[in-house]
């Protein structure tokens, strides 16, 4: 499960990283013509998400955007040496004797991002989109894989500032150091369930 993960994972970068090296013509026409900031010729945003943060995880996240209706969002991030369980559905999937163990984290370690938006009926000040995301974080003592749908809304303020307001579904698969089931069962389920809010705050490079 891992290595398939991670060859996903590699194959959606690697075409982020082509598709920024071809903008499209209308994004060229957009940087050409610009004059004031906006979110439809906004080329490229830096960005981290509140809620990651208070949940244990610092990322810094890339959005690209190569025409008025699709970018590409990759990161990097920082497991921070504290865990808090942000999962609705963290306790639906464990048996009796997994609940007893419950996940911690004392440990720094890192996080993969990679995704796109697909945006609908954009304008200059801000939109709704939906898209496909994979994450991957590596804590102490456990590797969580996930790989799911995204929605939100961005909205533009002081110019060259935006916040998102997102929202995330995904399944997700653990592998632990000490095979401990710390976030589900997988003779009750295969695999985990997560649903998870986002709020990112970003600036906007150009």
């Amino acid at each position: 499960m891992k290595k398939y993960f991670f060859t996903c994972f590699l194959i959606f970068f690697i075409f982020c990283l082509q598709a920024s090296a071809q903008q499209d013509s209308v994004s060229l026409f957009y940087q050409k013509t610009k004059k004031n900031t906006t979110l439809i010729n906004a080329s490229n945003i830096l960005s981290t998400d509140v809620i990651s943060i208070i949940g244990g995880e610092f990322p810094v996240l890339w959005d690209h955007k190569f025409s008025k209706y699709f970018e590409t969002e990759l990161g990097l991030g920082l497991i921070l040496p504290y865990y808090v369980n942000l999962n609705p559905f963290s306790d639906v999937w464990l048996s009796d004797d997994d609940e007893k163990v419950p996940f911690s984290n004392d440990k720094f370690g890192y996080s993969l991002f990679a995704g796109f938006h697909n945006y609908f009926f954009p304008s200059p000040s801000g939109s709704f989109y939906s898209g496909l995301f994979f994450h991957y974080k590596h804590y102490s003592v456990a590797d969580i894989f996930e790989c799911g749908i995204q929605a939100g809304w961005q909205r533009l303020f002081l110019e060259h500032f935006m916040f998102d307001l997102g929202m995330r579904f995904s399944f997700f698969s653990q592998n632990s150091d000490d095979d401990m089931n710390y976030f589900y069962s997988p003779d009750i389920f295969p695999v985990g369930f997560n649903l998870a809010f986002s709020l990112k705050l970003g600036y906007i490079l150009n």
